[in-house]
């Protein structure tokens, strides 16, 4: 571990009527083996024991530094962190997850070793007592170009916790507070336009942990209106380059595909980005199963979408006593 006294790598959390699970997140960043960091927690304007936490965390240790503010959201908590921010090196954590280790030891060595704009690491996804390990297996280069491309068709996440950036790629960036989902991915897609230097580590950095009160399994329509928004954005930013039509049409069908098998929203797939309604069996970025299924969706013929959600709701009840 390199020692150096000025804070090298800002460390940030908005944290959200997170009482449950902040010790839990906290104690993972405060127990890193590598020590000169600044752990920034923007308390969200919370209305449980979150924000009194914060400050008893700040009142311990001196690494810690916090804000409380107004609800405004995930992204105007964001903005409040990275203006706020010291160090030559930003990573962001969500409060309900975990950070391993060795994880800013081992992505700020790569940063420093490879003199690279932004280093990426493997993750764990739990849900349940189940983890899930992914490896990025990225040993060949590959451009900033090359994984945004990636990452917009669904084969890298398009999260912020596990990708050490320079503070300097933030430059002139804000996150739109208009957005409160998937904001990173927006954020990340301007940061790869502007073709950063990329580098990739095999260590698993993070625990990613999907819950069932998720946004990510239990969407909002202000999370669904979020999506949507991000995808036009993106759509927008990328039209001058044509080789991103096909993620962006890619992105707008996984999208519509959701909602289909969302019950409170299931109507909206038929009129959300519904230029792709026509020739939907020709939309080869979908599995079959899901073409087939939106293409009876699209002629008023529902039947199909019905017997196949109680079919995997027999599945997983199946499943699940199995599992007991």
């Amino acid at each position: 571990m390199v020692d150096e006294k000025k804070v090298m790598i800002s460390v940030i959390i908005p944290v959200y009527n997170s009482e449950k699970y902040l010790h839990k997140c906290i104690d993972s960043v405060l127990a890193q083996s590598y020590t000169n960091f600044e752990l920034i927690l923007v308390n969200d304007g919370s209305t449980d024991g979150s924000g009194k936490i914060c400050d008893e965390y700040a009142e311990k240790d001196e690494r810690v530094r916090v804000f409380h503010k107004d609800n405004g959201g995930v992204s105007s908590a964001r903005n409040i962190g990275l203006k706020n921010s010291s160090g030559d090196y930003i990573i962001h954590a969500d409060s309900d997850d975990l950070m391993l280790s060795g994880a800013l030891e081992s992505l700020y060595y790569e940063a420093k070793q490879s003199n690279s704009d932004i280093v990426i690491g493997n993750y764990i996804i739990r849900y349940g007592s189940k983890d899930n390990f992914v490896n990025l297996n990225l040993t060949e280069f590959i451009t900033s170009y090359d994984f945004l491309y990636g990452m917009l068709m669904g084969k890298y996440h398009g999260a912020l916790w596990n990708k050490l950036i320079k503070k300097t790629c933030y430059q002139n960036y804000l996150f739109d507070e208009r957005v409160n989902y998937m904001e990173d991915t927006l954020m990340l897609s301007q940061i790869f336009l502007h073709n950063p230097s990329l580098a990739f580590i095999n260590n698993k950095v993070y625990v990613y942990i999907q819950r069932d009160d998720s946004i990510t399994n239990k969407p909002s329509l202000e999370s669904i209106q979020s999506i949507e928004k991000v995808i036009l954005r993106l759509e927008n930013i990328l039209k001058q380059d044509r080789l991103f039509d096909v993620p962006i049409e890619k992105m707008k069908l996984r999208h519509k595909t959701k909602l289909l098998f969302d019950f409170p929203y299931k109507k909206l797939h038929v009129t959300r980005f519904a230029e792709l309604n026509s020739g939907i069996l020709k939309r080869k970025y979908l599995p079959l199963r899901y073409r087939i299924i939106l293409w009876f969706e699209f002629n008023n013929i529902v039947i199909v979408s019905r017997l196949y959600n109680q079919i995997k709701s027999i599945r997983n009840q199946v499943k699940s006593i199995g599992k007991n």
